[in-house]
């Protein structure tokens, strides 16, 4: 299994150093009949796995493992943005992504609250896994608690969100993906970044940051 890239950065540190703590029977010929379930009331909820991933319009490769995300390379995408790995870092098992979105368009992008996130595994299939807008109970991290801000991305700056989840195997089958498909926000196409190696053990729920000025 590859390592995560396990690298200092503000973002990691701010989430961190912040504070972080683990911290009786029936007559059946007495009733009288019933109307059949509708099938709404019937059908169960889909399983995670079922939905579809969102259509990446753009896929980035994180770096190799021990290395810093280097400067991107290549025309922008259409739609004005890039999502990447921003820097990592690892705590008592604890494990946080940075994520950043890129403005290397000629146009503002207005962003509010949370990216969505979806886990792909290798053969394509969303993974069954919980995404909790915030620190999810994973850890208490302020920086992933704070009330979303409105912000707006000018040509050449970035947005910071990121990804949290404790490696931690307590029985059952241990779940690794590789692939991040994150839409920014509404009405926003969805990018992927492969490489990410996300270690997830058996607790199966990644917290997500909202939105906020990159530095």
């Amino acid at each position: 299994m590859r390592g995560m890239r396990w690298a200092a950065g503000a973002f990691v540190l701010m989430a961190l150093v912040a504070g972080c703590s683990d911290d009786g029977g029936r007559d059946d010929a007495a009733a009288s009949p019933s109307a059949p379930p509708s099938p709404s009331a019937t059908a169960s909820a889909p399983d995670a796995s079922e939905q579809p991933v969102p259509e990446p319009s753009d896929v980035s490769v994180a770096p190799p493992p021990g290395t810093k995300p280097s400067a991107p390379s290549g025309a922008c995408p259409p739609e004005g943005y890039r999502i990447l790995e921003g820097v990592s870092d690892a705590a008592m098992g604890l494990r946080v992504v940075q994520i950043d979105l890129q403005n290397c368009g000629k146009k503002p992008i207005k962003l509010n609250g949370y990216p969505e996130i979806a886990l792909q595994g290798d053969n394509g299939v969303r993974a069954d896994v919980k995404i909790e807008q915030g620190s999810g109970g994973v850890s208490s991290v302020p920086s992933f608690d704070a009330a979303p801000q409105p912000i707006t991305v000018a040509p050449g700056k970035t947005a910071t969100s990121g990804i949290l989840w404790r490696n931690l195997v307590e029985g059952g089958k241990s779940l690794t993906v590789d692939r991040v498909v994150v839409t920014p926000g509404p009405g926003l196409p969805a990018q992927r970044v492969d490489g990410l190696n996300i270690d997830l053990g058996t607790t199966r729920v990644l917290g997500v940051a909202p939105w906020a000025p990159g530095v």
